[in-house]
């Protein structure tokens, strides 16, 4: 022992690892709570909310994207039991329902879109029943409509009424229209009002004065087909030969005042054309979508309005359903503002002073940092999500739809976001902060009667160094946050809050790179499934495949076979009756090193051949194919051992053996190591912790306590580190190393 004391023994038992890999920061730190539940590395591995953890799953190829191009995955759920998920691919969209591309007419249905590479990247979207809305911040938003399985259409989304940029403020640039109704010519004087840019866009007239149209008075003898205004309103006789007594006020349509008096609404002080050509930056042609007011048609006016939305103003580049309304924001022109529907009617933006009238908001101006990157539907409001800093957009009166009579903007954090669309927990966004290493979450404080934010990924802030670049959250079986990274890996979050629970973890993927990822049901709903969308390379060629997380074997209830554990990666299961197969199709694959699992046990690895069948020596009923992830590692923290007289922090201390409780394990190696600083770590050999045969004795994995004598050598620090055999689920409640700490 070489100078070393009279060594104490102790235990210092780890009985939850839910914590998952810990930060660096606080590998020091034997006393705090996350310490006695982390590990030092969990990659391949993965804690579970009851504290075990288990190797990771692997995942199942579904397929490829179209040509192989890079994808963009949108979930759509209609009902229950409809629920797809959407490849957009550049200019085409496929339907994938349940692992399955939908067909018409025995071919794969595709759908042309607008959207090129570069577009897909920008992407976001909003879904209300059927229909999607899309928005990219180049091209007018999209209205995707779902009539069946195979039968989709996308086209401009048309807004009626608006939204419009601000009004015109220079009085020596006028517009004159040639006619109230019908298609019509718009001539410019004093300045350049139109360009190409604005064809198919809106345009707004307002009368300067209503001079041309007799103020309404009362009992006057006038003609059918005359017009009086009243209330800023024009209308025109019907019926009758006088103005009556009282005065007309609706505003659509014909309405009877008084005896024989008939009165047909013509327009108020506004009208809105559509333009369909420009002749040059003074001329354009147009179609009136409501009804100019006669003064436009009489004299010029300067208080005109083009497009919120053009290609000269840029398009909305944040969509959401609000709840009944349809919430625009960011463009080019106006990246602060957003402008939200009338309520209940998606494509009418016109504003008025209603409580259900569409308008629209600035953030503070005063912040050039405030350009909004994304909006979320929370528990509370409106959450926005800015370069800058994060605000709440919530009703004043509890209860009542969200409106411009009672609308209240709450600054929620100084974090700012990028243009990463967050997920939504239990009504709480989930961001990703500025700079694109940071997990945090808004959650209401009933001390502070507000939302604040909660850095998530604190714990294990060192996951986020590659740059967290997606999410998406699995509720069930399981509550999990997905996040790809910027390695191509996935880091994982355990979390729920009501249990104090969050843990995390990282899965790489057998040499794959993950560039999308998204969450769909299973056909009866019970369950969510995590779809990837991998590149690979497979025979000098780039692939994009099809990726389905299989399930958490580790966490499934009861006592399955072991044979269905599914860890490999890109993989395909294989289920036959009767006597079995032996060749199995695995031509995604070939010239790659494939591993296999069967119910007789685990093959040795092979090369899938040129043919791309794989055959094994003998027939099996079932086997799961795929490639083997040799980098999955599971290490503790330093055990947390005890000293006679004091710390033990700087003494020497060895391990003789531990014992460790597993649950439906099949195959698991353990080794030792012996750390001191300045010094090469001292590692035992790998040694196989369940002594099992697969599967002769082996048949629904091994639980219950083992213990192993492996000695460790003598060390500042004495971790362990567990690797997965090869198809072998897995599976570690809890360990309790036997360790002696030196007390000279």
């Amino acid at each position: 022992m070489g100078g070393v004391g009279h060594p104490m023994r102790t235990t210092p038992a780890q009985l939850s690892f839910s914590s998952g890999e810990a930060t660096p920061q606080i590998h020091g730190r034997p006393d705090y709570q996350r310490y006695q539940t982390g590990v030092a590395l969990a990659r391949g591995w993965m804690p579970l909310l009851q504290g075990a953890m288990t190797r990771a799953p692997g995942t199942l190829m579904r397929g490829q994207t179209r040509a192989d191009k890079k994808c963009r995955m949108i979930p759509f759920r209609f009902e229950k039991n409809d629920t797809l998920w959407l490849e957009f691919t550049p200019l085409k969209m496929r339907v994938w329902r349940y692992g399955a591309l939908v067909e018409k007419n025995g071919d794969v249905f595709e759908l042309d879109h607008p959207y090129h590479s570069a577009a897909l990247t920008r992407l976001r979207w909003t879904q209300s029943r059927d229909r999607l809305y899309l928005a990219d911040g180049k091209k007018p938003v999209q209205e995707l409509s779902r009539f069946a399985l195979d039968d989709w259409s996308i086209n401009d989304l048309k807004f009626n009424f608006g939204p419009f940029d601000d009004i015109n403020d220079d009085e020596t640039i006028k517009v004159q229209a040639s006619a109230e109704t019908g298609t019509v010519t718009l001539t410019a004087t004093g300045g350049d009002v139109f360009d190409t840019s604005q064809i198919d866009s809106l345009f707004y007239l307002e009368a300067e004065t209503q001079a041309s149209v007799q103020r309404w008075v009362g009992n006057q003898g006038i003609s059918v087909g005359d017009r009086m205004r009243y209330d800023d309103q024009v209308y025109e006789l019907v019926e009758g030969s006088t103005s009556g007594v009282n005065p007309p006020i609706h505003s659509r349509g014909e309405d009877q005042v008084g005896d024989g008096i008939v009165w047909k609404y013509i327009c108020g002080t506004s009208g809105i054309v559509r333009i369909t050509a420009v002749n040059d930056a003074r001329e354009a042609t147009a179609k009136v979508t409501q009804h100019l007011p006669p003064d436009v048609v009489e004299s010029a006016t300067f208080v005109w309005a083009q497009s919120a939305f053009s290609n000269q103003s840029g398009y909305p580049k944040s969509v959401l359903n609000a709840g009944r309304r349809l919430v625009l924001a960011n463009t080019d022109q106006h990246p602060n503002r957003q402008w939200f529907s009338k309520f209940s009617r998606f494509q009418n933006f016109k504003p008025g002073t209603l409580a259900d009238d569409a308008f629209s908001y600035d953030l503070d101006e005063n912040e050039s940092s405030n350009q909004i990157l994304w909006l979320a539907r929370g528990r509370k409001g409106i959450h926005i999500g800015a370069f800058g800093e994060t605000y709440l957009a919530q009703s004043l009166n509890r209860g009542e739809a969200l409106g411009q009579l009672n609308l209240d903007y709450d600054p929620t954090s100084s974090f700012g976001v990028e243009e990463v669309p967050p997920v939504v927990l239990d009504g709480r966004p989930i961001f990703v902060a500025r700079g694109g290493q940071r997990l945090v979450e808004l959650i209401y404080s009933y001390e502070q009667e507000g939302v604040v934010p909660n850095e998530l990924s604190l714990p294990a802030e060192h996951l986020g160094e590659p740059g967290f670049l997606g999410l998406t959250v699995q509720t069930a079986p399981h509550r999990l946050i997905w996040v790809r990274r910027g390695n191509g890996d996935l880091a994982i979050f355990l979390y729920n809050r009501e249990e104090k629970v969050l843990g995390s973890s990282t899965i790489p993927l057998a040499g794959g790179f993950v560039e999308d990822i998204c969450v769909t049901a299973t056909e009866d709903g019970s369950k969510d499934v995590v779809t990837l969308i991998v590149k690979r390379t497979v025979q000098g060629k780039t692939r994009r495949f099809i990726e389905e997380v299989a399930e958490i074997f580790g966490a499934r209830p009861g006592l399955p076979s072991i044979s269905e554990a599914e860890h490999f990666y890109c993989a395909k299961t294989f289920v036959s009756e009767g006597t079995g197969e032996s060749s199995f199709d695995m031509s995604h694959l070939i010239g790659k090193t494939v591993d296999i699992w069967t119910d007789k046990g685990p093959f040795p690895a092979q090369q899938v051949p040129a043919s791309g069948i794989v055959t094994l020596s003998e027939a099996v009923t079932r086997a799961h194919i795929g490639k083997f992830d040799d980098t999955h590692l599971l290490r503790t923290l330093p055990d947390a051992a005890q000293a006679r007289d004091g710390s033990p922090i700087g003494r020497n201390q060895q391990s003789k053996a531990f014992g460790a409780r597993l649950h439906q394990t099949a195959g698991l190696e353990t080794r030792v190591l012996a750390r001191s600083f300045g010094k090469e770590d001292k590692a035992s050999s790998w040694k196989s912790i369940t002594e099992q045969v697969v599967p002769a004795d082996l048949n629904t994995g091994y639980t219950g306590v083992v213990k192993v004598g492996q000695p460790s050598g003598w060390g500042h620090e004495i971790q362990r580190e567990y690797r997965p055999v090869r198809g072998a689920p897995a599976t570690v409640q809890n360990q309790i190393p036997f360790i002696e700490a030196a007390t000279g």
